[in-house]
């Protein structure tokens, strides 16, 4: 009965908000509600927590490695739910507890049910894992590449057993037995151990793998789906559908591409189920497809079925993960990718104007890094000759255009979206950048690009010889074409000038503000000389040796009456350690941090508010959405590094915090402090033999702990995506409260104090 009530609350409350989302406007997704509990308790109360559940009839020694690896993985795990990589209630978790459900429910064996928390991960691995206690993750980049919800009740119930059977907690303690060379490790070599810590993990796997079944085999999922998840995972590292990239995608009427700028036929892919798993902490495929074979029933009951919650809800929200991976391949520069998934995309989604922005702003970025150098744009591409499968042509292309051919092409795809859909910022925005950047790196004007069609600029003799329109172009064969453009660059070659490029804005230079543009950006031109490093990179011009001084005399300022600080980061760590990291400390310090930079912002005069989400409770669910635009934004911006001219692709959402907080100014601020290991005077000691009264000091530094401590301070203008104020401290000492304080303030001062 419990069951039936729940499916018919879930029907009525879940299913709409999933079918809410509009593909054509796709929104990015978000957690809602109140924020979880795990989230918003202290880690040291977790740890206390889970260390009273260690069995103390246990000997001492493996209730501490037991206690240790509670402190640690608690901290590890907390740092992942804060991170802003973590979704909570949005439209994908919802779905996938609904799942988890039917599992639990037809197992009444799971212990400690009440401690089972499944969420989203905004990654593109595809992977599940889970911890000891309760925590379930499941990367949507899993999610992507599923068929149907009997595959995710699999992965569910692998990870369960995880949980079940505490498998985490278990490998920690034989890894440290192996690694340590204890019991029957003695006397083996360091490259045995290595192969014994395969050869567990790949054990605790395959007993997931059996008892998931099991676990599967109990609900009315067909257990038939095993064998699908294993295709999933052998596949993984392909995008989640294979469809052939057509040459004409990025063509227009009157752009066309050479021939041999795409493959004839793209690498099979082939990939061997029994590879080599000796290191691996996974079995292969084979050996898990074998293993489950032998326990599999060989007749599944007709009232099994693959989906029980619902089968137009799992592909929704298949595509909702799909719809995310474009954001994620953006996030993380891997746009030949997000370019190769919004295109798949669009074969049910046509008029998503989302999915056409991820390619402009995929183009555009590009753009940016063909100009800028050529080594650092093929570090972005993945090399097309290693890769198998369709998306291998659009790589292809992409390392086949030249600096020119890359900005004409992506300026034409996305002034064609200006066009067709005037009313949408994001295409305005990069049309303009993708001109300028046109204009002001190559030299190309206007006369370069023809008004005429390919077939009006035949000579009289060629065209009546070829006797061909624009129209008939199209419908001729790969080889004629190949033909014809011989026949035409043999008559460009003669005028001195030969692109396939000119023929790329016949269309486009009919309106009139596209030509305004242009012209207006030529007249603004100016020629700057720059210097490249080895790798073809602009050098960017260093600040003025009087301007450092002035800097280092008088500090910065910039006279910001408000800001808005980014959760404030501490950490503490004694590299004397087996385990460096002080957990519990930084913990501490980091509240301390927070409170801080209040007080010293208020002592220097300006207006600050803390996005701290270490104090952030069960209501703050909007400045957790909020802090996790912000994470994205910060992780996209360093990943551009000095590539000014490159776009974040959450700019959009980002700008909006702007009007929220009332300041563009966001500031990252940190402390990191270690111990390290007393180094023995040896020098003073023998000098001090000499001159005695060098001895008492080397004596006294015998007491004296050495410390490093690093403190930095990073201002962003979020609307330019720029640093506005960098600071940073680097001292041999502890985090004394005076130091930091006195570095705190002096931040904030040059922050807001004007000239």
């Amino acid at each position: 009965m419990r069951k039936l009530i729940w499916c018919i609350v879930t029907s009525i409350f879940l299913a709409p908000q999933i079918w809410a989302q509009d593909f054509d406007q796709y929104q990015p997704l978000e957690s809602s509600g109140t924020i979880p509990e795990s989230f918003v308790t202290l880690t040291e109360s977790k740890v206390i927590d889970d260390i009273e559940r260690i069995d103390r009839s246990e000997k001492r020694k493996i209730r501490k490695e037991k206690e240790k690896f509670v402190l640690v993985n608690n901290y590890l795990i907390d740092q992942l739910l804060l991170s802003g990589r973590v979704l909570y209630n949005d439209p994908v978790g919802r779905y996938i507890n609904n799942v988890a459900d039917h599992i639990i429910e037809a197992n009444p064996d799971l212990a400690d049910k009440e401690r089972i928390q499944i969420y989203v991960v905004k990654s593109t691995v595809v992977n599940a894992f889970a911890y000891d206690n309760g925590s379930i993750f499941i990367n949507l980049g899993l999610i992507a590449q599923l068929e149907n919800e009997a595959q995710l009740a699999y992965i569910l119930s692998h990870e369960l057993v995880h949980f079940q059977k505490r498998h985490a907690i278990n490998s920690y303690i034989e890894y440290d037995r192996i690694s340590r060379g204890k019991s029957q490790y003695k006397q083996t070599s360091p490259e045995d151990r290595i192969i014994a810590q395969s050869n567990y993990s790949k054990e605790l796997e395959l007993e997931a793998d059996k008892h998931g079944l099991e676990y599967l085999e109990n609900t009315l999922y067909d257990p038939n789906s095993v064998y699908g998840v294993f295709d999933v995972l052998q596949y993984s590292f392909l995008p989640f559908d294979d469809v052939p990239f057509p040459k004409s995608y990025f063509e227009s009427d009157h752009l066309k591409f050479p021939e041999d700028y795409f493959l004839e036929e793209t690498n099979v892919i082939e990939v061997a189920e029994d590879y080599d798993d000796s290191r691996s902490t996974h079995p292969n495929v084979r050996t898990r497809r074998e293993a489950i074979r032998e326990i599999l029933f060989s007749e599944v009951a007709e009232e099994k079925k693959e989906f029980l919650v619902s089968e137009e809800e799992f592909k929704k929200v298949r595509d909702l993960a799909r719809f995310e991976l474009c954001r994620l391949y953006l996030q993380s520069r891997d746009y030949s990718n997000a370019i190769y998934a919004a295109f798949m995309l669009q074969y049910d989604y046509p008029e998503s104007s989302y999915l056409k922005e991820v390619i402009a702003t995929a183009l555009y970025n590009l753009t940016t890094y063909r100009h800028s150098s050529k080594y650092e744009f093929n570090r972005l591409i993945e090399d097309p000759e290693n890769m198998q499968g369709s998306s291998q042509q659009l790589n292809h292309f992409l390392r086949k255009l030249t600096n020119e051919e890359m900005n004409v092409m992506a300026l034409r795809y996305v002034w064609s979206q200006k066009q067709t859909l005037p009313e949408n910022p994001v295409f305005a925005s990069l049309s303009d950048s993708l001109m300028k950047s046109l204009v002001y790196n190559t030299d190309l004007t206007l006369r370069h690009f023809s008004e005429k069609a390919l077939s009006d600029t035949l000579s009289d003799t060629l065209a009546q010889e070829l006797a061909i329109d624009s129209t008939e172009y199209l419908k001729l064969s790969k080889y004629e074409k190949i033909k014809l453009n011989q026949k035409l660059k043999e008559q460009d070659e003669n005028d001195g000038e030969f692109s396939f490029t000119r023929y790329a804005f016949v269309d486009l230079l009919q309106d009139p503000e596209f030509t305004r543009k242009y012209e207006s950006y030529l007249s603004s031109k100016t020629t700057v000389e720059t210097k490249t490093d080895k790798w073809g990179r602009k050098i960017k011009k260093t600040t003025s040796r009087k301007e450092k001084k002035r800097l280092e005399l008088k500090g910065a300022s910039l006279g910001i009456e408000k800001i808005v600080v980014v959760d404030p980061y501490y950490l503490k760590s004694d590299a004397r350690k087996k385990t460096p990291v002080q957990f519990v400390k930084s913990e501490i310090n980091q509240q301390e941090f927070s409170k801080l930079n209040a007080k010293n912002a208020a002592l220097a005069g300006l207006d600050i508010e803390v996005i701290d989400p270490n104090t952030f409770d069960e209501d703050d669910t909007e400045k957790f959405n909020d802090y996790t635009v912000l994470n994205e934004w910060i992780r996209e911006r360093f990943g551009h590094e000095d590539q000014d001219n490159a776009i974040v692709s959450s700019h959009q959402q980002a700008a909006k915090l702007i009007d929220k907080y009332g300041t563009r100014y966001f500031l990252w601020t940190g402390l990191v402090s270690t111990r390290y290991k007393k180094s023995f005077p040896l020098g003073y000691f023998l000098i001090g033999t000499v001159y005695w009264f060098l001895l008492p000091p080397a004596i006294v530094s015998l007491f004296i702990p050495e410390y490093d401590t690093y403190y930095y301070s990073l201002l962003f203008d979020l609307e330019t995506g720029k640093v506005v104020f960098f600071n940073s401290q680097n001292f041999e000492n502890s985090d004394r409260r005076d130091f930091v304080n006195s570095f705190v303030y002096d931040s904030f001062y040059q922050i807001s104090k004007s000239n």
